[in-house]
């Protein structure tokens, strides 16, 4: 699975959305990520810390501090780390393609050159 799909996710989407801003409401967050409100529940218990206090019962439009627990900030920083790994391994790709091409080009004007010296 590629990074941007990964991006793409709605957990990772309101993972990102809670480090950007600490404090929002659930429908600032469902409006982020794509949820919907039992989505969140079912997610927001997983990722934020018991102080959260999330439940059916809890207002949408209330201004609350949300703090992501750990797991969740390091998955997201695992998440982070792999999509600039995919970059690197594209980058150093590229350039081994075009060192080969440079190395095969050489040695075809080496060639080249000793016909035409011999």
């Amino acid at each position: 699975m590629s990074p941007e799909a990964l991006y793409k996710d709605r957990t990772m989407k309101l993972i990102s959305f809670s480090i950007g801003k600490r404090s929002f409401t659930v429908t600032e967050a469902l409006n982020a990520s794509g949820m919907g409100f039992s989505e969140f529940i079912a997610i927001g218990s997983t990722i934020y810390s018991q102080g959260a206090d999330i439940s059916h019962e809890m207002s949408l439009s209330e201004v609350r501090d949300w703090f992501l627990k750990p797991d969740a900030l390091f998955g997201y920083m695992g998440l982070t780390a792999f999509e600039h790994s995919v970059k690197s391994a594209n980058h150093a790709k590229v350039i081994a393609i075009v060192s080969i091409a440079i190395s095969g080009a050489l040695a075809l004007g080496a060639i080249a050159t000793s016909w035409f010296v011999a």
